[in-house]
């Protein structure tokens, strides 16, 4: 009796079809979830269909793949020698471990080597008994099916694009089909000798019925969908066709297909304690694909010791500064790998875990946590040490490798995390991939011994420190930073004499991108001379007036093929900060203006204050934000604004016609209903210099000589104060009006406005008098958005949204207090 078995063509031939089809299984994962490389996988699936064909039985095939797990494991973990018990022990101490908080579905507690093996274990019954019923039992049809509804599943409900692989998947089923066929009959008529060749021979008619069904309906034309959107049906949005999948609103490293309506999510991110109101920067991405984001050539550097090290003029530079420190508290709320900084960073004071290590991206100046320091072996040939920055990612591992940062244009990738990092405790012991290529310690970091909870791996061979391969997501760290306060001279007279290699970056587009995108971008900038002016121009254009809508539900996504930035600009006119970024990036690249895409959180909720004049903020995910950086020569990146219900978190100071600082402006809070009050004690003056003396019932005539001179003063000093009086007085009536009477506190607006400035002329429309008045900066952009406003709630007879009129009130009150008689 052979332990052996030769199988027929026929046989392989269906175990190839099978193959592919198990490849479509997988393919998603390194979409749709944090996976790395999948040729783990593919692996495990390719030896399991050999070990099945060749070995008979059945019972003695699970000891051969358990083994092939292990030697897959041992291959990306450990550098000890596979006969070795030392890391058959690591295992079972990290299986007893994990076992518990995998039964209580804890996935992100567990430690990596758990994950791969018992993924792995999973896999190998699964597709044992997929080879059984449709290799074995010829009873394939039912998997094609089950496949067809995977991929439909996926397209629909999820940011799948799987249009091919549901094409390769009927191909590949229906050949699998005829192959099972086939070689059932062969068994039940064997043909010998040169006659065998007619088995084959009867393969060519379903190719060929295969290939004019595929070409015919890929070059056919397609009808338009005729059912609704099931995700819109569902959640009781819009029916027509063109609505995209409803999602939550939050922080994502996916950035590859923008657009779609989404849920408001109230939870908790993190806490922050500052003493400026400020965007939280996470990461910036380069290359515009049309559909959305991507991340082009990446600079990294190994930091392993962040408290440390310092950071120098990472985003701007040659401009006035204020220092923020800040401390960011994610152990209520939901902590991330990337480290989110207000405006720029300077230092990391403190972090905990203290163990913490990181990878800088020096491209983007993003920044991701690792899990403590480790000894890796180096490749045979290469060094065992440097310093420095590196130019290539830390090398991917398996799909279950956590902690990788993709090499491709694109997103970091981990491991089998359910679409999440690994979140690593304090006692956490991972052993890292032995195969990985060491990473390079960072500048001005000590050649200190390895610190930290991380266990080190079991080697043999010479070990360089480099950043742990596993993704750490920190609860609290405490950050220096600074924002900058930029000069309006300074940044005028920037000019555009670009670096090359920021003009080779920064300007990409791709080439479908159509030419009315650029025609557009050129008309609203026409009037502007420098490159300053035409940001601000096409900002302000996005923000107001271009009547584009803020809009989370009813937001319609291009059709296949189509522009994202154009089906916004001049289809469907209505998004949401993503829309609204990407549009201004993309408009300032096609007028020759480097520009980028960034992300990361707006300030969120004040919810307190602590001592020294800093406020506590809570971040939710619904503060999940985009906005644009654009470079100015010798400025370096400055941030914009384009979306209309966020105000711009830059410092101006307004010096262009004087010397003297203008009052630089706070950044309000957009989730609060109340202004600070910042009354510079004008009206106490005024009062002390109306105020006479109390008469008594004997006056002297001196007293009354006195008495009229002062009132005669009195009223001279109200004559030529007449301005700051009457303002004090609007100021008094905008203060007791209602908030929710948007009409009336606007009507007082524009009295101020025409009491300061000029008078509108009769006849005069809203529009054509905000456009003449002479305002600076971003008050004129505030008051477009208001005026905007009120025309559609006075004449389009509409009301207004309950977060549109937060907005409008908090910019009510922001420009009472800036204006001044």
């Amino acid at each position: 009796m052979s332990v052996w078995r030769r199988p027929k063509g026929l046989e392989w031939l269906a175990a190839l079809f099978l193959f592919l089809m198990l490849r479509e299984w997988l393919l998603p994962l390194s979409e749709l979830t944090d996976t790395g490389t999948l040729w783990p996988f593919y692996m495990i699936a390719a030896g399991i269909l050999l070990i099945d064909l060749v070995v008979p039985y059945r019972w003695l095939t699970f000891p051969v793949k358990l083994f092939g797990i292990l030697w897959i494991i041992h291959w990306q973990f450990f550098a000890t020698p596979l006969v070795s018990t030392e890391w058959l022990y690591e295992v079972y101490a990290s299986l007893v471990r994990d076992v518990p908080l995998a039964i209580h579905q804890e996935w992100t507690s567990m430690s990596l080597i758990s994950r791969n093996l018992l993924f792995s274990l999973m896999l190998t019954v699964l597709i044992s008994m997929v080879t059984y019923l449709v290799l074995e039992q010829r009873q394939g049809l039912w998997f094609v099916f089950l496949t067809e509804l995977y991929l439909a599943v996926l397209d629909t409900f999820l940011p799948y694009e799987a249009d091919g692989a549901i094409i390769r998947t009927l191909i590949y089923g229906f050949m699998l089909l005829a192959v099972a066929h086939l070689t059932a009959i062969s068994k039940q008529a064997p043909i010998a000798g040169k006659r065998r060749w007619t088995l084959w021979n009867t393969l060519i008619a379903p190719v060929l019925i295969l290939a004019v069904v595929v070409s015919v309906a890929y070059a056919g034309p397609k009808k338009d969908p005729v059912w609704p959107d099931p995700i819109a049906y569902l959640t009781g949005g819009t029916e027509g066709p063109g609505v995209g999948t409803m999602k939550k609103v939050g922080y994502d490293n996916n950035d590859e297909n923008l657009g779609g309506p989404f849920q408001q999510d109230e939870r908790l991110v993190f806490v922050a304690i500052t003493n400026e109101r400020t965007y939280w920067r996470g990461d910036s991405k380069d290359i515009y694909t049309g559909r959305g984001w991507q991340k082009g050539e990446r600079e990294y550097e190994r930091i392993l010791y962040p408290q440390t090290y310092q950071w120098k003029q990472m985003l701007f530079h040659g401009t006035e500064t204020k220092d923020v420190h800040a401390t960011l508290d994610f152990s209520k709320g939901e902590p991330y790998y990337t480290l989110f900084y207000p405006g720029q960073l300077k230092r990391v004071a403190s972090i905990e875990p203290d163990n913490a290590t990181m990878v800088y991206d020096r491209s983007n100046q993003q920044l991701e946590v690792r899990a403590g320091k480790v000894n890796m072996r180096a490749p045979e040939g290469e060094a065992q040490s440097g310093e420095g920055a590196s130019t290539e990612p830390p090398n991917e591992q398996s799909g279950l490798s956590a902690g990788e940062t993709a090499v491709q244009p694109g997103e970091a990738r981990t491991g089998l995390q359910a679409g999440e990092a690994a979140v690593q405790s304090k006692n956490a012991q991972t052993v890292p991939s032995a195969r990985t290529q060491p990473d390079q310690p960072a500048e001005g970091a000590s050649a200190q011994g390895t610190e930290g909870q991380n266990t080190q791996p079991v080697q043999q061979r010479p070990a360089a420190e480099a950043p742990n391969r596993v993704l750490l997501k920190p609860e609290v760290y405490q950050l220096e930073a600074e924002v900058p306060i930029i000069s309006e001279k300074a940044i005028l007279q920037a000019g555009s004499d670009y670096p090359a290699d920021i003009k080779r970056r920064y300007l990409q587009l791709p080439g479908e991108l159509p030419d009315r995108v650029k025609e557009l971008a050129l008309s609203v900038t026409k009037n502007a001379n420098t490159p300053y002016e035409k940001v601000r121009a096409i900002e302000n254009y996005l923000r107001t007036g271009g009547d584009y809508k803020y809009e989370t539900k009813d937001v319609p996504v291009p059709a296949p093929g189509q522009d994202f930035v154009d089906h916004f600009l001049f289809e469907s006119r209505r998004g949401y900060c993503d829309h609204f970024s990407t549009s201004m990036t993309v408009m300032l690249r096609t007028i020759g203006i480097p520009a980028r895409w960034v992300k990361g959180f707006a300030p969120g909720s004040r919810v307190g204050n602590v001592s020294g004049g800093s406020e506590v903020m809570e971040v939710r995910n619904k503060d999940a934000h985009s906005w644009v950086e654009v470079y100015f020569p010798g400025q370096g990146w400055i941030p914009f604004e384009a979306t209309s219900t966020f105000l711009s978190p830059v410092r101006i100071k307004y010096d262009l016609h004087t010397s003297e600082q203008s009052v630089t402006l706070p950044v309000p809070n957009l989730q609060e209903n109340t202004a600070t009050d910042r009354r510079d004690h004008r009206l106490d003056e005024l009062e002390g210099a109306d105020s006479t003396a109390r008469p008594t019932w004997k006056i002297p005539w001196q007293a009354k000589a006195a008495g009229i001179v002062l009132l005669a003063a009195g009223a001279y000093l109200a004559w030529r104060k007449k301005r700051v009086i009457t303002y004090w007085w609007l100021q008094r009536q905008m203060r007791s009006q209602p908030s929710e009477q948007y009409s009336d506190r606007y009507k007082l607006l524009l009295q101020m406005i025409q009491h300061l400035h000029s008078r509108r002329e009769p006849g005069e429309t809203l529009r054509e008098y905000v456009k003449r008045i002479s305002l600076t900066g971003d008050k004129r952009q505030d008051l477009q958005y208001l005026t905007h406003l009120y025309e559609r709630f006075h004449y389009g007879c509409r009301e207004i949204e309950e977060k549109a009129r937060s907005i409008a009130q908090q910019l009510i009150d922001r420009l009472t207090q800036q204006l001044k008689p």
